[in-house]
């Protein structure tokens, strides 16, 4: 015969089992974890500039599915090519949303260089390390590029220009002798002259 005291405690651990199993038929087992890099890796910022978005990462099991309320940090190097989080610090820590994914801001400082932000998803036992490259680049070096690109530009539409002429006045081996009416402009390269139509 069971007693009331021995009845209670079988109750009790039944109740428990029966809170608990749907908590772990609900949340599948993580075995592993992933990260991966969504945005800003290989990235060139221009030095002390607030880059257009967020460095941001996923974070996944050993079946590919997200990984939500995963703790997350994102962490600069201390010294030389870096920067701060929007933390104020080189070290951010968050969380993945529903989707797996985590972002941190990220203001690059003034000492241009090659360096990596480390990031780091952690869940009891389990972690995931990745690494996002980062280049910073001084400001008068992006300045220079763009300049050099618009000169290719300029110099591209002349040639472009002057191919079209050549063109409308039928090439540059053309013996056609320039408009006679002095009222209108005339343009002339070597022995190809462009003008008004005839």
């Amino acid at each position: 015969m069971i007693s009331p005291r021995e009845r209670r405690t079988a109750a009790a651990l039944l109740c428990l089992a029966l809170l608990v199993h749907p908590l772990w038929a609900a949340e599948p087992q993580v075995e592993e974890l992933k990260i991966e890099i969504l945005t800003g890796n290989g990235a060139r910022n221009v030095a002390g500039r607030m880059p257009p978005g967020p460095l941001s990462v996923r974070v996944i099991d050993q079946n590919n599915r997200p990984v939500s309320d995963m703790s997350v940090v994102f962490s600069a190097p201390d010294s030389g090519p870096s920067g701060m989080f929007s933390s104020g610090s080189q070290v951010l820590m968050t969380t993945t949303d529903q989707n797996g994914r985590a972002a941190a801001r990220f203001e690059p400082n003034s000492t241009p260089g090659n360096y990596n932000i480390q990031v780091l998803a952690r869940q009891v036992l389990i972690t995931a390390v990745a690494e996002i490259r980062q280049t910073n680049v001084p400001a008068t070096a992006q300045a220079g590029s763009s300049k050099k690109t618009k000169m290719i530009l300029a110099i591209a539409g002349g040639a472009a220009g002057v191919g079209i002429l050549l063109g409308v006045s039928g090439g540059g081996g053309s013996s056609s002798s320039p408009p006679t009416n002095p009222n209108v402009p005339t343009i002339s390269f070597g022995t190809a002259t462009v003008g008004a139509p005839r």
